[in-house]
């Protein structure tokens, strides 16, 4: 006979990936449960009592992941200090680049392409406008033949 254990913190999914996305780590932090899951009595739980944590025994670890588990980050740029500790006399930025023939080719050939789809567009819309101006010109000149 199987016996069924529920392992506190722990969630069934689809995949794998999900379960463990959904999990948390509060097994971790109960020596039974740990002796438990992984048959030994050595191993240590994780430390409950820390206080000054942003995340709480019920996080999940997707939650965790996207936050890289990270507590907290601070960076200081003190580019002030840098700069005065380099002290130049000239600050210049420059980029060399030589046109291969390819580059070039390949360029020509994309303004080509564009220029092409472009004209496509504009003459259906071109032609439209000229049949208009004939049908307006040609109503004009029969109006003015007709009161003739």
């Amino acid at each position: 006979m199987v016996s069924l254990i529920q392992i506190p913190g722990l969630y069934i999914g689809c995949t794998p990936l999900n379960s463990l996305l959904k999990s948390n780590l509060q097994c971790f932090y109960d020596s039974q449960c740990l002796t438990y899951l992984f048959n030994r009595t050595d191993i240590e739980p994780l430390n409950n009592q820390i206080e000054l944590s942003n995340y709480s025994l019920n996080t999940p670890i997707e939650t965790l992941v996207e936050q890289l588990f990270i507590e907290n980050m601070k960076i200081n740029y003190y580019f002030n200090e840098l700069y005065d500790e380099c002290k130049p006399i000239l600050c210049s930025y420059s980029y060399n680049s030589k046109g291969t023939i390819t580059f070039i080719f390949l360029t020509v050939l994309s303004l080509i392409g564009g220029l092409s789809v472009v004209l496509k567009v504009l003459s259906t819309y071109l032609v439209k406008l000229i049949e208009i101006i004939k049908r307006k010109f040609l109503k004009q000149t029969n109006t003015i033949n007709q009161s003739n």
